[in-house]
Parts: C-alpha cells; structure tokens; sequence
C-alpha cells in the first residue's frame, strides 16, 4: 500500500469524524471532570518517596542487598540532637534529670504508635543503666549531682580514666565523637577520679548529646514516616515548655517532608507554567483561539495523565513533578 492509497482511505474517514465530534468532545469534557472530582476530592494523590530509590545502582548496594537477604530487616534509627536554649551545659544533672523525665514521656507516646522504638541509645538510659548495676536500682531523678552519680557507681579507690590504647580509646572516641558533641569535655572528671575526689570536678560539660532512638523495622516505610513526624511533633512540644532543645532527624523523615512539599510544589509549578504558556501562546499567535485551544488541550492532557495514573493505583514519588513542565513544553512545541 502506498502513501497516496492511505492518504487516500483516511480521507475516507473524515465525514465519520465530524459527525462524531460532539460526542467525541461531550466524552472527553465529561471524562476530564470526573478526573478532576477523583484528584481533587474523591482520591487526592499522596507521594511516597524512599530515598534508596534515588541511590545509583552499584557493587556496594547489590552486595547489601545480597547481604540482607540473609539477615532480618534493618533497623532505622532517628536520631535527636539535644541543646539547652542557653547554649549551657547540657550534661549538668538538672538537664539530665530532665531529659530523664521527658524520656519516659516519649517512650508512652512511642508505645502508644505499636512500640515503634525498640532501642533507647540515650544520656540518661544509659545513666540509669549504670545505676541500675551499680546503685540497687536508684532512680536518676533522685540522683542530686554528679558527685552522688559516681560515687553510687563507681569505686574512687579502684578506677582510673580509660587510656589511650586498644579498644577503650575506640569507645571514648565514639562517645565524643557520636554520642555527644565534639566540645565534650570530662578532662576534670579524670583529674577528679584520679585524685580520689581531691581535685578537679566531678562534672563534665558539654552543648549538646544525642539520642538514637532505633526504629522498629517490621513497621513499613509509610508507617515509620507518620509515627515518627508525630514523635517529630512531640518533641516540638517539649521543646517549647522546657529550656532543652530537641531537633530531630532520619531518613525517613526526610523522605516524609520531601512528600509533604512535593503536592504543594506541584500544584504551584503548575500554576507557574500554566501562566507561562497563555503569555508564550498570546505572543505566538496573537488571537484568542489561538491560547484558548491549545492551553485546553494541555490542559486535558495534565489532568488524564495524573488522572489515569492515580485511577491505576500508580506510587507517585517527587519524580512525577517533571511530567508537569515535560507535557507543557511539548504542548507549547506542537502549539
């Protein structure tokens, strides 16, 4: 068949598609609303970001993945950055008594989200610990100051400061380092325990501590997101009636905030890109039909698209924002 034979038998067609026009138009506006109703109030799209989607594929993450195979789920831990307002001391023991106390708080709220936390790596739980060792159990609360703290779990007569050697430098460096800030200072606590309590202070400084709190791995990724943006909000609160500070972090949370802005975003760039469109459109053509056509055909074609999409059940991630400017531009070039 040549061209001129085809051309020849769609020309056929034609009567057939103007008298279908109207229907075929009445569909269309008819399917575009419903569409719409479905986006905008049955079915409103969420997205569902996961970092690991954006990680290049390589040697390291097919050999994690052939590794994990072979162990249980991965704990996802959150961690939370703790400062006084004042920038003081937040190891003196008023703090820590208070962190202790806001710690059991906490831990009701994250039981009360299907015991979403199954590991406390924090100042006063391990504090605690100590004293639950050491001290018969002596709750942290009634612990006055640092003095009473280490003379109920330690022996003065017995115990020196760590070395710098093997295994016990590893751990004080992941201490410094990891669980508290890097202006930590327990260089008195040392002179104090070395000289039998003659000299130094028992008291060890430092602007900041960190909490990791390890999250249940068996929640899946939609969960851990909700229950930790509220665990979020809940440490905001006790950030506002207290003079600690709590800023919180994860992996999840990031991709939990990169969702919640990303509807927001596109809703805007669309608006943006729209506006762009009727002045590059009325630039071009210099008549209303000319903007009005083509913006309803992109219009139509931005609305089945999310539309469709959504109606199959499809998992929008913060890639999806790029159909917006792709259709509109390639509308603008067919325009």
């Amino acid at each position: 068949m040549t061209g001129d034979d085809l051309e020849q038998r769609m020309r056929g067609f034609a009567p057939l598609f103007k008298k279908s026009a109207w229907p075929i138009l009445f569909m269309s506006a008819l399917l575009t609303v419903g569409l719409v109703v479905d986006l905008a109030f049955v079915d409103t799209p969420s997205f569902h970001t996961d970092l690991a989607d954006f990680a290049p594929d390589s040697e390291s993450s097919q050999a994690h993945d052939r590794i994990s195979a072979h162990f249980g789920a991965e704990t996802r831990p959150m961690f939370v950055h703790v400062t006084k307002d004042d920038g003081g001391n937040v190891l003196d023991m008023e703090s820590l008594v208070l962190m202790d106390t806001h710690l059991d708080l906490v831990k009701v709220e994250a039981d009360k989200r299907q015991n979403m936390v199954v590991q406390w790596i924090t100042a006063p739980s391990i504090l605690q610990l100590a004293l639950d060792e050491k001290a018969n159990g002596t709750e942290l609360t009634n612990v006055s100051d640092w003095q009473e703290m280490l003379e109920l779990t330690i022996d003065l007569n017995q115990t020196d400061c760590p070395g710098d050697i093997g295994k016990q430098r590893e751990v004080g460096e992941f201490i410094i380092d990891g669980m508290l800030s890097k202006d930590f200072d327990g260089t008195e606590m040392c002179l104090w325990i070395q000289s039998n309590g003659d000299s130094g202070s028992p008291v060890v400084t430092a602007k900041s501590t960190l909490w990791i709190l390890e999250i249940d791995p068996e929640l899946n990724s939609d969960q851990r997101k909700v229950k930790q943006d509220q665990l979020r909000d809940y440490f905001t609160e006790l950030s506002a009636d207290s003079d600690l500070e709590y800023s919180v972090a994860s992996l999840d949370l990031i991709s939990h905030d990169i969702d919640e802005g990303t509807f927001d975003n596109i809703a805007t760039l669309i608006l943006i890109a729209v506006g762009v469109v009727v002045v590059l459109l009325a630039i071009a053509f210099r008549s209303v039909k000319g903007v009005v056509f083509p913006l309803v055909g992109l219009s139509f074609a931005l609305i089945w698209t999310y539309g469709l999409l959504n109606l199959a059940g499809a998992r929008f991630t913060a890639l999806e924002v790029a159909v917006a400017p792709l259709v509109l531009g390639l509308g603008i070039d067919y325009s």
